[in-house]
């Protein structure tokens, strides 16, 4: 938080912090901080029943069900990979995780049409306009995919999501620790076009995630040099 207030240009940013309990950032040590930068700083509870109204996921006997997807997860980062497509659609602009470190301002990036997914398909920053009919196309895509399906490996894994390059990391998590890999692969890959409110684009690398295997040598020790060298060409870095 500190980072994002240091690096953006707090005329246009703001940044609102989801999370299930509120009272875990808000304690008697932080409060007069989040008081002090209350403008540019919101703190909000997620309740998926309330989020889930008025997206296409209302009323979907599995996604509709905020307890029945959650316990589909093995890993709480996939809930969280799949909360952020909901919120997105709602709110829309920049979902960026809490481990990602601002390097640069990217206030910018709202002034362009283009709505993107990191390359890889890495889902730490995603930029989604609010209610677009790119946010729809995520929304109902998701729809064919629900992680309760009788044949979930057969006929979403095999045929949906290997044919378009996904790749499980982890086969004992039943390949639902990147879900959201599998689904932007297929948006990006089957029927990407239109207007640029309906296209998703894998946006080129301006994040550094000194943990992605063959990226910029990343599984080698990073000393002071290697850092400021990757430091003062991305926007920012993915710390894992």
């Amino acid at each position: 938080m500190q980072v994002f207030l240091m690096t953006q240009d707090l005329r246009r940013a703001r940044l609102v912090v989801w999370t299930d309990d509120p009272s875990t950032l808000i304690t008697n040590n932080t409060a007069p901080f989040y008081k002090a930068f209350s403008e540019h700083i919101t703190v909000k509870r997620f309740n998926y029943s309330k989020e889930v109204v008025g997206t296409p996921w209302e009323g979907d006997a599995f996604f509709g069900n905020g307890s029945l997807v959650r316990s589909s997860f093995a890993m709480p980062a996939a809930w969280a990979d799949l909360v952020r497509l909901m919120l997105l659609h709602k709110y829309g602009h920049f979902w960026m995780d809490n481990d990602l470190v601002l390097y640069r301002d990217v206030s910018h990036l709202l002034d362009t049409c283009y709505q993107f997914v990191t390359r890889w398909t890495n889902n730490h920053v995603v930029r989604v306009e609010p209610g677009s009919k790119l946010s729809h196309r995520i929304m109902q895509t998701a729809l064919r995919m629900p992680l309760n399906h009788p044949n979930f490996t057969g006929e979403i894994m095999d045929k949906l999501c290997k044919p378009n390059g996904y790749i499980t990391a982890h086969p004992m998590y039943n390949s639902t620790d990147i879900y959201n890999t599998c689904l932007f692969r297929v948006l990006i890959r089957n029927n990407n076009t239109g207007p640029p409110d309906a296209v998703l684009y894998d946006f080129p690398l301006g994040w550094w995630d000194h943990d992605w295997s063959g990226c910029f040598d990343s599984r080698r020790e990073i000393n002071d040099t290697h850092w400021r060298k990757m430091a003062g060409n991305t926007l920012a870095m993915h710390n894992r």
